[in-house]
């Protein structure tokens, strides 16, 4: 498991407050997709970066919380349409940025399409 800082904590416990507020001191539902190396499943186990730094962050405020991995459509349809619900790990875009709380930043990740060089 990855060493935890607490750099995340401050901005984690608001969002958690601010959701425990709101729906009452209850469950909070954190979906994702297979995403690796942040979230994924082997041998029937969540794993990741961004799943241990959940763990980290949910010791810290002592808060009750479940992870559920869905394909991606569904995950961001609940994580818009549902009360008590943390999506992770999301890419931050313009089209997104007014539709969640941001809590910070796991990686920057830099996507790149090769081909070849050869006409075919």
């Amino acid at each position: 498991m990855r060493t935890f800082t607490y750099k995340w904590s401050a901005p984690i416990l608001f969002f958690i407050l601010i959701i425990s507020d709101v729906y009452g001191n209850t469950e909070i539902r954190c979906v994702t997709e297979e995403f690796p190396p942040f979230n994924y499943t082997n041998e029937k186990k969540l794993i990741g970066i961004s799943v241990d730094i959940l763990h980290e962050l949910f010791k810290v405020v002592e808060f009750e919380y479940k992870i559920e991995m869905l394909p991606w459509a569904r995950a961001y349809d609940i994580a818009l349409n549902e009360g008590n619900v943390m999506i992770f790990t999301v890419g931050r875009n313009a089209n997104r940025e007014n539709l969640f709380h941001w809590i910070g930043k796991v990686a920057t990740v830099n996507s790149v399409l090769f081909s070849s060089a050869k006409k075919t």
